[in-house]
């Protein structure tokens, strides 16, 4: 097949970011189809290139990098600007390439669906919309579609984008419970985030320091403030052997720096954004990886790398919520939970792990099996592919 790949923030592993699409890119060429990749970077011009061609089968990928400024400091009429922007650059970009089989369409946002949805008009050619978070419900329940209209279009934009999609990816148990219910007739399947489990492990590290460590975005749905009282909490009650590490950027960084600051932590440090070979040396002597979600339940169904990371990489899960991710984590008994309200229980959680380095043990290795056992990119990359390639047979 010919395949036109929306995502508006494909990340290669030279960058920082997620690299999901980069993996289940290659994997459709390897399977032998034609992928079109279409993205954008913040860059001036326009960029086309042969990014993989695996030479038999015949499949290859190609990426279309299209001039459109993004990141996470943005304002949100900033972002909603560079949405509709892309929307309007990506169809015009897509509808030059010719004999199309099928278009994938990758959230966030949701109005990466409108240029799939139009190509269908346009073109007849039909589309598979992946959900990577469930919009418009995160930024509702966050407060920035609050004028009263914006919800309403929100939803319709959404049950037009399902509606008219032959299939539908979602990358967790709640969100295929919420599509079951919003386009109960579509061809739904569940396709996780995953654990690129090519490279070994961490290395156990023998120092009794602690080290905590979360990588990420550092944005407001993202809930760091509660690892800054976390590492707040420690130096108040002269808790020498914890050591925290926040990896990233993003919009609440200068927050979480004043913070930081202002209570003259010693037991933090903070560091850019960095690609997945230099993050992997800067985790070195890492036990503990920090996953955190700021308090709204929607997050809570979402499906974030950082996790499936950690797990490929034997570091034990200490999350601030629970949902579906926690129970995974609890079922296979690799992490903790403690509130982000409470520091305090945060504190006793992570002094568990001092006093018990066999738990701590226990979980990394368990972190490292449950990544291979039921998250390998491998096998996801393969039920990803074989969905797209059944919607393809059936539309053609």
């Amino acid at each position: 097949m010919r395949i036109i790949y929306l995502h508006q923030y494909y990340k290669s592993p030279e960058e920082p970011g997620g690299i999901r699409s980069y993996h289940l890119s290659r994997a459709l060429a390897d399977a032998g189809h034609e992928v079109f990749l279409i993205t954008s970077h913040n860059q001036a011009k326009a960029k086309k290139e042969l990014v993989y061609k695996p030479g038999r089968p015949q499949g290859e990928v190609w990426r279309h990098a299209l001039p459109i400024y993004y990141h996470n400091q943005l304002s949100w009429t900033g972002r909603i600007r560079a949405f509709l922007r892309f929307v309007w650059a990506s169809y015009q970009t897509a509808a030059q390439i010719p004999d199309i089989d099928l278009v994938v369409a990758t959230s966030t946002p949701l109005s990466i669906g409108l240029p799939a949805l139009a190509l269908k008009k346009r073109k007849g050619w039909p589309y598979v919309f992946e959900v990577r978070d469930l919009w418009p419900d995160a930024p509702i329940q966050m407060g920035y579609l609050s004028k009263p209209l914006l919800p309403l279009l929100s939803r319709y934009l959404e049950k037009i984008i399902y509606q008219n999609a032959e299939g539908l990816l979602a990358l967790s148990p709640p969100m295929v419970q919420a599509l079951e219910k919003r386009a109960p007739k579509k061809r739904i399947r569940m396709v996780p985030n995953m654990s690129d489990c090519s490279m070994p492990p961490l290395a156990p590290t023998s120092e009794t320091i602690l080290k905590v460590a979360y990588f990420g975005t550092l944005g407001p749905a993202n809930g760091l403030e509660s690892l800054v009282r976390i590492a707040h909490t420690a130096q108040n009650q002269d808790e020498k052997r914890l050591h925290f590490l926040i990896i990233g950027e993003g919009k609440e960084e200068e927050h979480l720096k004043d913070l930081a600051q202002r209570w003259k932590l010693h037991n933090l440090e903070f560091h850019p954004a960095h690609n997945r070979e230099d993050l992997r040396k800067l985790l070195e002597g890492v036990s503990v990886a920090y996953i955190s979600y700021a308090s709204y339940p929607i997050l809570e169904t979402g499906s974030p790398n950082k996790f499936f990371d950690a797990l490929a990489w034997g570091l034990a899960c200490f999350l601030n919520f629970q949902g579906w991710i926690w129970e995974e984590v609890n079922d296979q008994a690799c992490g903790v939970h403690a509130p982000p309200e409470s520091p305090q229980k945060g504190l006793e959680v992570l002094q568990m792990y001092l006093e018990n380095p066999s738990l701590l043990q226990k979980h990394q290795e368990n972190a490292r099996k449950l990544a291979e056992t039921q998250f390998n990119s491998q096998e996801l990359s393969r039920q990803w592919v074989r969905f797209l390639e059944e919607i393809g047979h059936n539309a053609g």
